[in-house]
């Protein structure tokens, strides 16, 4: 065992919010970055403002990576350069990141379970300072049960696991974290009136999800409803009036949560005010405005991506990107340009990078795109710019590829199942700095490790 020991400095720290949407989950895609292993159950939010583009970073972290079947997840050590550790599975799974980067969950689907695999990376407080051990990885016991795990974000310290359920089987909710994992136990949980395929955004003592009227066509909700946290448990708050039909796919960041309609993005807005002094959960305020369609957008929003350090929301619609900034006076859906002149490229994967002033998207020609976000209003170039296009993979075994970022500095890791490889992409610079061989295809991956609020203070 590894032991680290880090005095504690001020706390200035904020954590990074990862992906989210119906394809940010077991429709996702994997998140990175947040308050690891000390959370207690309770929220530390505290914004350090700055987006760090000088830290480029070594290598790293532990990759979990799944093989082309989904039913084994192999640890790769980045500092190593090599696996340390394969485990069978036993069904085809999915593979996202815990709250504080920990554990990788491995969600299965059809077998109603949610399991967990440590990644051996453990943060122990004393004090005012912390100890951080590293430990070899290992697949828990534990594990979560429920109707078709369907979605899966998480903001901060707390993820939310949204079960679809079935006919006769109605929606349900586990809300966890790093610490209650460790225990063994979840945070809290909620049970729907009916089943749908819906979704849920847990921040603070609130979690946003989905409501269906039992006479509705369909399994898509089309409304949100708010709830707060009470122990074990949440109680229900409010039902926003604004409808949102044919919901799919959401995201939240510091302030708001939004969820894909048919007609646009519904935004939920808290009062900062509220939101900085109000320890009254159950009467918070929010604001519930429709973003609407733009014209001639094609197809509907169906995927929803935020960062906790930054205001802008990005949809998918089809191949299309949108983007939305929730801070403006009067928000309004506008085109994300991403594709090059002439290109009918597709959408493969995509992902915030660790400070979230950069977003990727990786499309089926082999070829990243780094945008470049400018958030301020007052920048020349708001809201975004396209800032490198390079080519990163030579083909896409069956059109498909899989992509994580870390959690500590401007690399992504982008699967190969072609080459047999992870491919290490700099976002800062728009480049491939090195290629790890495996012995094996890859499928999905994702990036555990110590993130800044572990190696920068303690609580």
């Amino acid at each position: 065992m590894t032991k680290f020991k880090f005095a504690s400095l001020a706390l200035a720290i904020t954590s990074v919010l990862a992906l989210s949407a119906c394809d940010t989950s077991i429709d996702v895609d994997p998140d990175h970055g947040h308050d690891h292993g000390h959370d207690h159950d309770h929220d530390h939010d505290h914004d350090h403002g700055h987006d760090h583009d000088h830290d480029h970073g070594s290598a790293t972290g532990r990759l979990v990576i799944l093989n082309g079947a989904g039913d084994t997840a192999v640890v790769y050590d980045l500092e190593e350069s090599s696996s340390l550790d394969s485990f069978d599975l036993g069904f085809t799974s999915a593979v996202y990141a815990s709250p504080g980067q920990r554990y990788a969950l491995l969600v299965q689907r059809d077998q109603g379970a949610v399991r967990f695999l440590d990644s051996g990376f453990e943060t122990e407080a004393h004090g005012d300072h912390s100890h951080f051990h590293t430990n070899a990885p290992e697949l828990l016991s534990f594990s979560l049960s429920g109707e078709r795990p369907t979605h899966y974000d998480y903001y901060l310290n707390r993820g939310a696991v949204f079960y679809d359920g079935s006919s006769g089987i109605a929606s349900s909710i586990d809300v966890i974290s790093d610490h209650s994992i460790s225990e063994e136990r979840v945070v809290a949980s909620l049970e729907l009136a009916i089943n749908m395929h819906g979704a849920a955004e847990v921040r603070g003592d609130h979690l946003f999800t989905t409501f269906r009227e039992a006479s509705s066509e369909g399994t898509l909700p089309e409304f949100v409803e708010v709830y707060s946290r009470h122990d074990d448990h949440y109680d229900f708050v409010q039902r926003f009036e604004t409808p949102c039909p044919g919901l799919h796919g959401s995201a939240i960041n510091e302030h708001s949560v939004a969820f894909g309609c048919t007609d646009g993005i519904l935004l939920i807005t808290e009062d900062e005010h509220e939101h900085s002094h109000s320890h009254d959960h159950d009467h918070a305020d929010f604001e519930a405005i429709k973003v609407a369609n733009f014209d001639g957008l094609a197809g509907r929003v169906g995927s929803v991506w935020a960062h906790q350090a930054h205001n802008i929301f990005i949809g998918r619609a089809g191949n299309d990107l949108v983007l939305v900034d929730a801070d403006a006076a009067e928000p309004a859906m506008v085109a994300l340009d991403w594709r090059t002149e002439d290109s009918d490229a597709a959408i493969v994967s995509v992902a915030f990078n660790y400070s979230g002033n950069r977003f990727a998207i990786l499309d089926d020609t082999g070829h990243l795109t780094v945008v470049r976000l400018r958030p301020d209003a007052d920048h020349a170039d708001y809201p975004y710019a396209i800032q490198s296009h390079f080519e990163v993979l030579e083909h896409l075994h069956d059109g498909g590829a899989a992509m994580t970022v870390s959690a500590v500095n401007h690399q992504a890791y982008i699967s190969d199942a072609e080459q047999n490889a992870i491919v290490v992409v700099d976002l800062h610079d728009g480049e491939v700095l090195a290629t790890h061989e495996l012995d094996f295809a890859p499928g999905g991956l994702i990036w555990l490790g110590f993130t800044e609020e572990d190696t920068g203070h303690s609580h």
